[in-house]
């Protein structure tokens, strides 16, 4: 969306086409102080032409568990 910048650390990438959202992490940013949640605004487009402003929410595992690290 305009105006967003992903944390520090991040690299989110959204593909129009598909809505498909890829979010990266530089391993070589990310020490204890990385943020591990956060929301990434994106506008829903309906067949139906309306649309919705909505939040699509990002939770990092740093320790490899399965579970964010929050």
């Amino acid at each position: 969306a305009d105006g967003f910048t992903a944390p520090e650390g991040y690299t989110v990438k959204i593909d129009e086409s598909t809505g498909e959202i890829t979010v990266t992490a530089d391993e070589s940013k990310l020490n204890k102080d990385t943020k591990e949640e956060f929301d990434v605004p994106v506008t829903v487009t309906y067949p139906d032409g309306s649309t919705d402003d909505a939040k699509a929410k990002f939770k990092l595992d740093t320790d490899g568990d399965g579970k964010p690290d929050t």
